[in-house]
Order: structure tokens, then sequence, then C-alpha cells
């Protein structure tokens, strides 16, 4: 507001000089986009926590588990894992998003392309059970709130936000608690937080 003001009162002394108008109009749309995009972040993170909230068993078929996810964000998965989709109806792209995933060497190839502390991490529920709480994980690897909200625009960046891209965790109430799950139909192979690069496949 103060910015707002000094233009306001330039433009008083000045009447003629259109640059303090011009300034403060920009002003003013940069002020309006600033708050458009706040406010798409708190719809983002309201419609996290509608998902984390969300009761999931843990034989859930992969349908069931991404399912949640919009066309854009399946559409992201898909390049995520190396998929080449063109847009097309979501349920076509969540049908071969799943049907990747359910896929052993996809899954294999998904894993080589993780950075060590993602593998660590994710070895870290998969000691866990295949779940673990959601504050749990969060304090030690941190949220994936700064991530933009649409993953076929820009991919995430945070560790949390990359697995959940790849489809390897999901943000999900298991057991009456809100978690990270690992879904139990991926072929994931044995994993660990001292992992080896070289994934051992289940019997």
């Amino acid at each position: 507001m103060k910015a707002v003001g000094w233009l306001d009162m330039g433009a008083k002394v000045d009447p003629e000089n259109r640059n303090f108008k011009e300034l403060r109009e920009r002003y003013k749309l940069l002020r309006l986009a600033g708050k458009a995009l706040e406010k798409q972040r708190e719809k983002a993170e309201q419609e996290k926590v509608r998902r984390r909230l969300r009761i999931l068993s843990r034989d859930a078929p992969l349908a069931d588990c991404y399912g949640v996810y919009s066309a854009e964000e399946l559409l992201g998965m898909a390049r995520a894992i190396g998929i080449d989709l063109r847009p097309s109806q979501r349920a076509d792209v969540l049908s071969a998003v799943c049907a990747a995933l359910e896929n052993e060497e996809t899954v294999r190839a998904v894993r080589r392309g993780l950075r060590p502390e993602e593998t660590a991490a994710l070895g870290e529920v998969a000691e866990a059970g295949g779940r673990m709480d959601y504050e749990t994980f969060t304090r030690a690897h941190g949220s994936d709130a700064d991530d933009k909200p649409v993953w076929n625009l820009a991919q995430p960046q945070s560790l949390l936000g990359r697995l959940k891209c790849r489809g390897l965790l999901l943000e999900v109430t298991v057991e009456r608690r809100p978690s990270v799950f690992i879904p139990s139909r991926i072929p994931l192979g044995e994993i660990s937080a001292s992992f080896s690069s070289d994934p051992v496949q289940r019997p």
C-alpha cells in the first residue's frame, strides 16, 4: 500500500506525468497476480489435505490409488515414468499409467532414475511396512508444498513430490492414520533405507 501511496502522491504533484499512472496500473496488476497465485496455492493445499484424508486399503488396485489425480497430473506422471502420451481422455491416461506401474521393467527403470536420497526415503517407508505417518515422513524429508500443482506443466522438485509423481508414494489415510503409502500392487522389488541401485525382484 505504501508504494501505491507514493505513486498517488507523485501523480498529484505532477499530474501531466503519465509514468506515475502507468506504474500504478502495473503495480495493481502485479498485486492482483500475486493474490491469484496465493489463492491457487491455498486451493492446491486444501486439495492435498482432502486427498490425504481419503481412506485407502493396503491392497487397493492402482486405479483406486491414482484415480484421485486429474488428467493433467496423470499426464505428468506418464512423462515422469517414461510413457509418451498425448493428451487424451482421463480414463485412458489413468489406465496407461496403471498398466505401466504394474510392469516390472517399467518400475525398475523408474527406480534407476531416482536420486539416492529418494531411494533411501522410499526404503524407509518400505522398511516400515509400506506405510509411514505423514508427519513423520515430512519431518525427515520435507513436504511438497512449494511444488507446482499441475505436474504436466512443471515436474515436482521436492523429494515427496517426485516420488508421488512417479506413482511410488501416495498421501492417503491408511489404518486411520494420514500416511505416505507405497501402493502394494507395484512390483517394487526389495528396497531398504540402505539401498542397492540394482533392485532385487520379489519371488
